[in-house]
């Protein structure tokens, strides 16, 4: 797939996202009290008017929507204003009367809507939660979570939650009403439920292309495969876009401690693990012990916490000293000179794809060195088993004069056996 396609695929998900909400827009906003301020408010609101440009003026709409809102007691529908005000900023202005998009007048509008309805369905609930995604300054990282938080939303929406969480567009009728604007028709629900289904899909592309975007798009990437489900279709639209931007080796090595997980699953079970939200695999980057203590900042990465340890930049690296520290604070596992080093009794083992070129053992007094095979091939994997009996599954992926780059995860203790060679490192030491 080429950029090219990325773009107008990614244009047409955005696109038809505001479309969608172009005709029931119209009818989103029941005018029910006949109240004087929402009636003008309407009348310049291109959006409300029968899309009457000359009469439209987002000046005047705006005025009369807060004053309306003033008064407004019925918190839908206090949303569903938002939800155009919001609109009026961000898609619906017009240039030949002066008006701009104004970014950030169109969050705090959009942030309004789901102030007031969290829960509740309809399509200002979905627009606000989209746009609020488009709209973020920072991009990268923060869009891709934003987009991901709007797929886990929808993915949890069905017919029967539209039903009892839907957005009402009027109070429930008097008796002698005979239309019930406070429930979803069969025609609501069933627009709904196919918007949904597109919008799930977009979701998941539009934060693969903002990781495209990212200088370290494999972390993005990373982000959206972990929330993802192992059998979710999205995950090709995924596998797509990182062939395109992650490079070939971080591809295969972050393939690697991914689908590895699914593949022993399937084999073992022949179904998808209903906990397979609980395997997290993070992308990591630690300094070499030369460079951190140069630059006087810690090198000692604890896996648990995911964090780098402060550490005396003074002491020997192999003393007692950096010994108690680490054992005091319980934390600290392996750091990296041009080989791997573990600390507090953690061990390395080669990993069975890896047992035609194992790791090379060299004990210290109180770490232990381990050499990679020579004339590396990236991407090289191994098991980590740190003094708490936990294990994790490391995959380097890139080796700099700076330091070094790999994937890791956690592994369940069924998953272990799957991944060690028959001989450990420390018996075959032990033989010798």
């Amino acid at each position: 797939m080429s950029k090219s396609n990325v773009t107008i695929k990614l244009f047409f998900f955005i696109f038809s996202v505001l479309l969608s909400t172009n005709t029931p827009i119209a009818y989103a906003i029941r005018n029910y009290e006949n109240h004087p301020d929402l009636t003008k408010a309407m009348e310049y609101d291109s959006e409300l008017n029968g899309h009457d440009k000359e009469k439209a003026d987002r000046g005047k709409a705006t005025y009369h929507y807060l004053a309306y809102l003033k008064g407004a007691s019925d918190s839908f529908q206090k949303a569903r204003v938002y939800c155009q005000l919001g609109a009026m900023y961000a898609v619906s202005f017009n240039p030949q009367k002066g008006e701009k998009k104004d970014r950030e007048k169109a969050k705090s509008y959009y942030q309004k809507v789901l102030e007031l309805e969290s829960d509740r369905i309809d399509r200002p609930t979905i627009v606000a939660r989209n746009m609020l995604a488009t709209l973020t300054n920072d991009g990268g990282m923060e869009r891709v979570k934003a987009r991901m938080d709007m797929y886990k939303w929808l993915s949890g929406i069905d017919e029967e939650k539209i039903k009892t969480n839907w957005l009402p567009l009027a109070p429930p009728p008097k008796a002698q009403d005979t239309d019930d604007y406070s429930k979803p028709s069969e025609g609501n629900i069933i627009k709904l439920k196919n918007s949904i289904s597109g919008l799930i899909e977009s979701s998941v592309y539009n934060a693969s292309y903002d990781s495209m975007s990212m200088e370290y798009p494999d972390e993005g990437f990373l982000y959206i495969l972990n929330i993802l489900p192992p059998d979710a279709p999205e995950r090709k639209i995924v596998n797509e876009l990182m062939q395109e931007r992650v490079s070939r080796i971080a591809n295969m090595a972050l393939r690697y401690i991914l689908d590895s997980w699914i593949d022993l699953e399937e084999q073992s079970t022949n179904k998808i693990d209903d906990n397979y939200e609980e395997v997290v695999v993070k992308r990591k980057f630690i300094p070499h012990i030369d460079v951190a203590r140069s630059e006087k900042k810690g090198f000692i990465f604890d896996l648990q916490s995911g964090k780098i340890i402060s550490t005396p930049d003074k002491e020997i690296i192999d003393g007692k000293a950096i010994n108690e520290i680490v054992s005091e604070q319980k934390k600290g596992d392996i750091a990296w000179n041009g080989s791997l080093m573990t600390f507090r009794n953690s061990k390395a083992h080669t990993v069975a794809k890896e047992s035609k070129r194992p790791l090379e053992l060299k004990q210290g007094k109180y770490i232990t060195l381990y050499n990679l095979p020579g004339k590396l091939k990236l991407p090289y994997s191994m098991l980590v088993e740190i003094k708490e009996k936990k294990y994790f599954l490391i995959t380097i992926y890139k080796i700099e004069d700076e330091g070094v780059w790999f994937f890791y995860k956690e592994l369940n203790p069924k998953e272990v056996e799957h991944y060690l060679v028959d001989l450990t490192l420390e018996e075959k030491e032990r033989k010798h």
